[in-house]
This record gives C-alpha cells, structure tokens and sequence, in this order.
C-alpha cells in the first residue's frame, strides 16, 4: 500500500455564474458532464479519495466526486467505485505517515496532507490576497499558491505604481455600502433584482477600484507566483478577448477560503437570493503589502524555459516533457503527477498505474523512486512535491 502509485479521484466543483466545459475536455468526459458548468477539479487535497482496484484512467468505471470543496460531502450519483475499490488519503495517511507523506513532510505539518492541487476555470473573481506565512493572526491562516497557465488569461496582480491606497479603501468602502444597500432594497421587494444588480455595476464602474491595481495579460506557460502573501490578486473577466476565463493549474498549502481569503472587493455582484457577499476591507488593508518591489509584475510573473517551474519553502513544482521513459526519485516527499499532454504510465516497485491528460497519479513517498513512460508520442507532467 505504501509503495505503489494510486490513480487520484477527482472532486469537481460546479460553479454554475462563471464555470465551463473546459476541464471535463481536459479528462476527455465530455459526454458524461456536458451539461455542466464546472469551475474547479480538485486533484489533490486533504480529503481526497484514491482508487485502489482501477489503474487505468480510461477505464469506464472510474468516475469523478461532485462537491462542497470545504467539506467532504460528495454527490455520488455518477460515482461507482465501491467502498472496497477506493481509499481516503486520510486513511492511507494514518496507517503509515512517514511512508506516505515523507518525514520531512510529517515534522513540518503531521499526519495530514499539506498541499491542494486543482484545476480552474474561472473569471470575474474577487479582490483577494492571503497573509503572508510569517504573519501571526488568529483570524487568518496563510495560503501560498502558484499558478500555471494552460491558455492566455487576464489577472489582476499587486498594487499598481503610485497608487493611493487610502483612496482605494475608500471606493472599496463605499463600493461595500452601495452593494448593501442595493441588497437590502431587493431583499425588501422595493426594487427587482435586475435593476439592483444593473445599479451596482453602473456604480462599480464609476467607483474603477481597477485604476489602483496592475491589470495583467498572462500567457499560455507563465507562472504567476503570489506564494509570499500579502498581494492583491483576481482572476478578471473579458469576454471579449477571454471568452473561457482563466485556464490553469493551481497549487498551494491546503486552506479553506472561509479562513484564508481576505476580500476587498467582489465585481459588484448580488447573488440570486439578493444577499451579498461579506467583505473583509479592514483585513485587507491591514494585510496588504504596498512595497513596490514586491508589487513588480515583472517578479511575480515569468516564463520559465527550464523544467523547474517554482520553488519555495513550502511546495516545488516541475513540468517535464516526455518521449520514451524517465526515472524519477521522491527524494523523501510524496509526488502528485498530473498529465497535461499525452498518456503516462507511472510505475514503482508496488505496481503501475496508466493516466491520461487531465488526470492524476499521487505516488508515495515510500516508493522512493518511480517509472513515467510514454508510448514514443510526446506527453507532458507536472509534478508537485514537497521542498
């Protein structure tokens, strides 16, 4: 059980305002999930399930989760694995952690699985950033994440130069009490949602909160890297040029956004109930971290050339491009391999498993070492391990 690669049962998230049809392309089931808007896939995190009886991402019976990414609930209707043909990483973590996880993994974080890798389709985010990881709050835990892109996006990214960031808390502030407002008129009946949501954007527009920002075109390959903390960032919407939103591979330490995601200003938006999302404006200002070399595009955004991706303290990540085999070393981490091109066989001394594009394998660390093979096409994977 400990050193043999599983493949990764996917959990993905409807997101039905801003969600598409590209990540079920990605895993070729667009017949099975063609009526759905799907916004994220989660392919790793501390609740994930693995299957242990299917080796084969093209075999038929292996199937997806629906979910809550904040909790474990599932909607199983198009899942049919048995009880017996899966295992929660959480179960597999606590018969052996140090075998699964990696000791250095386990004295810095215990027996539970630190990183979340997903998958995104997503546009028109909110305004956010997470604490930096030094920071001590008993309200907020850090979230380091990194981004690769798949397709060109466009990203809002740090604090635009000379910006007056007094100011900029001032048009959030006001932004939050118009929202309210508009919101509570809906929720009374004095005004038809329509109208409320159509006063909110004209006010939003005529507020600009994206003057005090850097607004960024990321291309197919960058990485955009925010994993310090304390800078604003979104995922902008331009349907003109973006029609499929931002398109990309995300990781990062595993925390829920209800205690990691600081929001200043959320596109104006009133939900289909009238209610509105809450903001954290106070938070935010506190938190964000107005230095202008750590606000340089020019340093959170790059094209790497070479296979390492990013590396920190906390995650690294590395893309290799396959034509035949290569030998891989866990080097005391568990390894998370996702297919972004082509079919890869991963095989260890337990046993082998098969994935294709927009699939994942998570190998342990008790491996030690592993087999990807191509069939002599080019296949591309993106690994993340612990550093």
């Amino acid at each position: 059980m400990h050193n043999r690669p599983y493949l990764v049962i996917a959990k993905l998230i409807s997101q039905p305002t801003w969600g598409g049809d590209y990540i079920v392309k990605l895993k070729g089931w667009e017949r099975r999930h063609a009526s759905s808007l799907i916004g994220q896939s989660y392919e790793l995190f501390g609740e994930s399930k693995l299957a242990t009886s299917i080796t084969h991402s093209d075999d038929e019976r292996f199937m997806c989760e629906w979910g809550n990414p904040d909790s474990s609930d599932t909607q199983d209707d198009l899942f049919t694995l048995s009880a017996s043909e899966q295992i929660t990483l959480k179960s597999l973590i606590e018969q052996d952690p140090i075998a699964i996880l990696g000791s250095k993994t386990y004295e810095k974080y215990g027996a539970k699985m630190p990183l979340l890798v997903k998958l995104n389709q997503a546009r028109g985010n909110s305004f956010q950033l997470h604490i930096k990881p030094e920071t001590k709050s008993d309200r907020w835990v850090a979230k380091p994440e990194t981004w690769y892109y798949f397709e060109n996006g466009l990203a809002t990214l740090g604090i635009a130069p000379g910006a007056d960031v007094e100011q900029y808390r001032a048009v959030c502030e006001r932004i939050e009490s118009k929202l309210h407002e508009l919101s509570a008129k809906a929720v009374a009946g004095k005004i038809e949602l329509q109208d409320a949501r159509a006063q909110a954007q004209a006010f939003v527009k005529e507020q600009n909160p994206w003057r005090f920002v850097n607004t960024v075109s990321v291309k197919s390959g960058d990485v955009v890297d925010p994993s310090a903390g304390g800078i604003h960032h979104s995922w902008e919407e331009d349907m003109e040029n973006y029609p499929l939103g931002n398109r990309l591979y995300e990781i990062q330490l595993d925390a829920m956004d209800p205690v990691s995601t600081i929001r200043s200003f959320d596109q104006g938006k009133i939900k289909n109930d009238a209610t509105v999302r809450s903001m954290n404006i106070e938070d935010y200002f506190e938190h964000l971290d107005v230095d202008p070399s750590r606000n340089d595009v020019q340093k959170l955004k790059t094209h790497p050339h070479n296979e390492l991706l990013v590396t920190n303290t906390f995650y690294t990540l590395n893309r290799y491009e396959l034509d035949g085999s290569k030998e891989m070393a866990t080097n005391d981490s568990f390894h998370h391999v996702y297919a972004q091109k082509g079919e890869i066989t991963i095989t260890t001394s337990g046993g082998s498993v098969h994935i294709h594009a927009g699939h994942s394998a998570f190998i342990p660390a008790g491996a030690k070492s592993y087999t990807m093979k191509t069939d002599g096409k080019n296949a591309v994977a993106l690994i993340g391990s612990i550093s």
